[in-house]
């Protein structure tokens, strides 16, 4: 609330900038469209597109760009983590002692629920690696299916909701662990 967002597209093969304008919704990516048709190029031929995971980018994306296959870059992924291992980590402190403020490094092997929490987004970056090291889409759906049964087992209503999250996206998320860009 009250930020104002600007959209940019680039080429990442080419490495370079060809399209910005304010906003973040669907509109942005048909303004695109209609540039790129403008200067001669032809929004069909774009095959893959690397996004966070707004609702408003996939639905531009599916009108503008239908021939690109959605990936979701790992940063937004791993962000997503971050913001449930944080809320686990809030809610819990407010009970934690002077003692285990101060032992921090004796967190892994804890009991608490920031414990689960920081394991799960620990393991959550290395299926983002194993997966790009494997180059498998299906070794790396494979690694994400068990993170997710984990996540959803975990009894930390932040990484439940975040594993729903990715399982609805499941697709996206492994062509963006794959694609060696996100």
């Amino acid at each position: 609330r009250g930020h104002e967002y600007i959209t940019v597209v680039h080429d990442l093969e080419a490495k370079r900038l060809l399209f910005a304008t304010p906003g973040r919704d669907h509109a942005t990516l048909q303004a695109f469209a209609q540039d790129m048709r403008a200067h001669g190029g032809d929004p069909l031929a774009i095959e893959h597109a690397c996004i966070d995971m707004s609702a408003a980018y996939a639905k531009g994306i599916d009108q503008s760009l239908p021939n690109a296959r959605i990936s979701y870059d790992r940063f937004h992924v791993v962000a997503l983590a971050n913001a449930a291992m944080d809320e686990v980590r809030r809610e819990e402190m407010r009970s934690w002692t002077r003692a285990q403020f101060e032992a921090m490094h004796w967190l892994q092997r804890s009991n608490l629920k920031s414990a689960r929490a920081w394991r799960l987004k620990q393991a959550l970056q290395l299926v983002y690696r194993d997966a790009a090291a494997s180059n498998s889409e299906e070794i790396a759906q494979g690694a994400m299916s068990k993170w997710l049964s984990w996540a959803r087992r975990s009894r930390l209503e932040p990484f439940k909701r975040l594993a729903l999250t990715l399982k609805e996206h499941l697709g996206g998320v492994v062509r963006g662990m794959l694609d060696g860009r996100s």
